[in-house]
C-alpha cells in the first residue's frame, strides 16, 4: 500500500490510511493476501503519515514493515507544534467563525496564505481527548520517540536527490531568504530550537558555514532542504 500526499491532510488523511489498513486486514485473505504480512509505503508527505502510524495506538497491529522515501514525522513541515495559536488567528482573519470547520474550504485555504510559517500552513498536530473518539497523537512525534512509544517494525529509508523542488514556489512566495536575513534558526527543527540565545548561536553558525557559506538565495535553500 503506497500513500503520497501533494496537498497537506494533516490528521485526518492519516486516520483513512488507519481506516484502509482496518479494511485490508478484514478483507485481504479475500484477494490471497496474507494480512500478517502488510508493509505501508510513503513518499515525501505521505512518508511522514506513514512514520505517523508508528506512533499512534489506532495502528497498532495493522502493518508489519514501512518504507519512507524522502519525508519523516519529525520534518519542520510535518507536524503542528502551534495549532491552537494557528486556528485562533485563522478565526480572527475569517472574522470571528466559530467554527473553520463550517467554513468553506476555499475560504480557509485563502485565509491560511496569511499565516506567517515557513512552510505548509497545516500538517499534523495532537489531539486533545474527545468523548469515545480515538486520538492520532496525543503528544508530539519527538516525544513518543524520546520515550519509546513507538511500534517498532523493520524499517527502509531512502530519499529522492531533488525532492526540495516541490519547496520552490512556496519558499519564494514566503520570502524565506529575506527571513534568513534576519535569523535562520527557524530552519531547524522545533525539536532544536529554543530561546536561550547562547545555546543557539553555535547552531546558527553551524548552519550557515554548512549550508549558505557562499550565497543565501533560493538555490542555497534547495540545497539545504536536498
Amino acid at each position: 500500500m503506497c500513500s503520497r500526499e501533494d496537498q497537506i491532510p494533516g490528521n485526518a488523511g492519516v486516520k483513512d490510511i488507519v481506516l484502509a489498513l482496518r479494511w485490508i486486514r478484514d478483507n485481504i485473505v479475500a484477494f490471497k493476501g496474507n494480512p500478517h504480512r502488510v508493509v505501508v509505503a510513503g513518499q515525501s508527505f505521505g512518508a511522514a503519515m506513514v512514520e505517523a502510524l508508528t506512533l499512534s495506538s489506532m495502528a497498532r497491529g495493522l502493518y508489519h514493515g514501512i518504507i519512507l522515501q524522502s519525508g519523516t514525522v519529525l520534518a519542520p513541515w510535518a507536524f503542528n507544534y502551534d495549532a491552537k495559536d494557528k486556528t485562533e488567528y485563522m478565526k480572527l482573519t475569517m472574522n470571528g467563525t466559530h467554527s473553520l470547520l463550517n467554513s468553506a474550504i476555499p475560504d480557509v485555504v485563502f485565509n491560511s496564505e496569511e499565516l506567517d510559517v515557513p512552510y505548509y500552513p497545516f500538517g499534523m498536530c495532537k489531539e486533545e481527548a474527545f468523548k469515545n473518539e480515538e486520538r492520532l497523537l496525543s503528544e508530539a512525534p519527538f516525544n513518543s520517540f524520546i520515550k519509546g512509544k513507538f511500534t517498532s517494525v523493520p524499517t527502509i529509508i531512502g530519499y529522492n536527490s531533488n525532492e526540495a523542488y516541490v519547496f520552490v514556489s512556496m519558499l519564494k512566495h514566503r520570502k524565506t531568504v529575506k527571513k534568513m536575513e534576519r535569523a535562520v534558526m527557524f530552519l531547524l527543527p522545533m525539536e532544536l530550537q529554543s530561546n536561550n540565545e547562547r545555546e543557539m548561536h553555535p547552531l546558527s553558525k553551524q548552519l550557515m558555514d554548512t549550508y549558505f557559506k557562499d550565497n543565501m538565495n533560493v538555490s542555497s535553500m534547495l540545497e539545504y532542504h536536498r
